[in-house]
């Protein structure tokens, strides 16, 4: 399966001021994320694009070798289902899915995702946004991992956190 992180959001406690903040600590996380020798990318085969923080959505991954799932918080609200359908990139492939229009929301207004880090350098950051919008979201965001906020699996996330916001994190 591999080491992943899960959370849950739910819509109905959505507000667009929950968004604006998270995209306003946003910089100041990825900023010490390089400072710490941590790059962030939008996706990992786009290494010269910068992470998305648009549209109720925060996007990033690693570059490269350095990355594997990408990183997709959606604040948005309520969207219509879609399907994953291909769309063309700006390189001519169509082998690009563009899964960011599908709406994971259930029935019971809880939408649900995750991301598979492998332990890759940017689980740090995944670790750090997912902490910080446990702090504007409360009850509003479960968050579940493969790993132990207690000990080392976040410890990377936990230190990136407390460097950028001056606090101790809680577990998310």
């Amino acid at each position: 399966m591999g080491y992943t992180h899960y959370w849950r959001i739910n819509t109905a406690e959505l507000e667009p001021r929950h968004f604006f903040a998270l995209v306003a600590d946003a910089p100041a996380l990825f900023d010490a994320a390089r400072s710490a020798g941590i790059d962030v990318t939008r996706e990992s085969d786009r290494p010269n694009e910068l992470p998305r923080l648009a549209g109720g959505l925060i996007i990033f991954n690693g570059p490269g070798d350095l990355g594997h799932e990408t990183f997709c918080l959606d604040l948005s609200p309520h969207r219509p289902p879609a399907v994953a359908r291909p769309v063309e990139r700006d390189d001519d492939q169509l082998a690009w899915w563009d899964w960011y229009n599908y709406d994971n929301t259930e029935g019971d207004g809880w939408r649900h995702a995750f991301c598979k880090t492998a332990h890759q350098p940017y689980d740090a950051v995944v670790c750090a946004m997912l902490m910080r919008a446990k702090h504007y979201l409360g009850d509003a965001l479960l968050v579940s991992s493969d790993g132990d906020f207690d000990n080392e699996d976040w410890a990377a996330g936990r230190d990136l956190y407390s460097a950028v916001f001056g606090d101790t994190p809680t577990s998310p």
